[in-house]
């Protein structure tokens, strides 16, 4: 389940906040923000999900982390990054919550769904108002210059697949379309 939620501005929401998925923006957009534990989203009355495209989340981890690796920072320095390859072999065989498949965030360890709603990540700045007074930072962006292919694609799929699912049926956004 998600680490942390955060306290939207309309009362009893909470949002959460999964890595890759727009939540250092969400993090900067108002202060102080009130995060909460996964026990206190679950007494929310509204809880917000985002799902990010599942490939394109885990194409802004790697270029994310090679960024770092290539700068010096220290977030996650023992991924491998050098290629593509060599970071899909890890990621497929190390669970970390920033490539875990984001269905198994969103729910407790006891695999109960804990979202009432859920909306795409990439239709942030249209739903964003809905539940928050303060305008929503830029959306943080990766250098992509870095090469991926498909290497491994079915075991990509396989392991996404319930997030291909889902991020598949929340469609265009539609005024409050969601699960």
């Amino acid at each position: 389940m998600a680490k942390r939620w955060i306290m939207s501005d309309r009362k009893w929401t909470a949002i959460s906040c999964l890595p890759k998925n727009g939540s250092t923006s969400m993090k900067r957009c108002k202060s102080p923000i009130k995060f909460l534990t996964p026990e206190e989203a679950m007494h929310q009355t509204i809880r917000v999900g985002i799902v990010r495209e599942p490939l394109l989340r885990l194409i802004s981890m790697y270029r994310f982390l090679k960024n770092q690796h290539k700068t010096g920072a220290s977030t996650l320095a023992n991924v491998p990054t050098k290629t593509w390859e060599e970071f899909i072999d890890y990621t497929l065989t190390h669970e970390d919550n920033h490539w875990k498949p984001q269905c198994e965030l969103l729910e407790t360890p006891e695999g109960e769904w804990v979202p009432t709603i859920c909306y795409r990540f990439e239709d942030i700045d249209q739903y964003w108002p809905l539940y928050f007074d303060v305008k929503l930072p830029m959306k943080n962006t990766s250098p992509s210059a870095y090469e991926v292919n498909e290497y491994k694609m079915d075991e990509v799929l396989t392991k996404y697949r319930r997030d291909i699912e889902l991020w598949q049926s929340l469609g265009e956004y539609n005024g409050r379309k969601g699960l």
